[in-house]
């Protein structure tokens, strides 16, 4: 789930730029730390028109956008030059 939590956030949030990607180690302490929690909203393709739940999910006709409002936070933060670090549960 980690894993595919990050290829989502770098797909969703692809225009930033590498150098302002920051990776925090134990000795690096943020400015902001944003608690709470991360989740994907599902939002259905064009093709899922008239279809079940059933049948959007064995037809994977839904796309999963990363979100919850905390992760945004820190996401954005660090986008606009502020150190930011997330602890919470996806």
């Amino acid at each position: 789930p980690v894993a595919s939590f990050q290829h989502h956030i770098a797909r969703h949030h692809s225009s930033a730029s590498p150098a302002s990607l920051h990776v925090l180690t134990a000795t690096t302490t943020p400015s902001v730390l944003c608690i709470g929690d991360a989740l994907f909203d599902c939002i259905a393709n064009d093709d899922a028109r008239g279809m079940t739940v059933d049948d959007m999910i064995s037809k994977n006709a839904w796309t999963g956008w990363p979100g919850g409002a905390p992760a945004n936070v820190a996401t954005a933060l660090c986008k606009l030059g502020t150190s930011s670090a997330f602890a919470g549960c996806v």
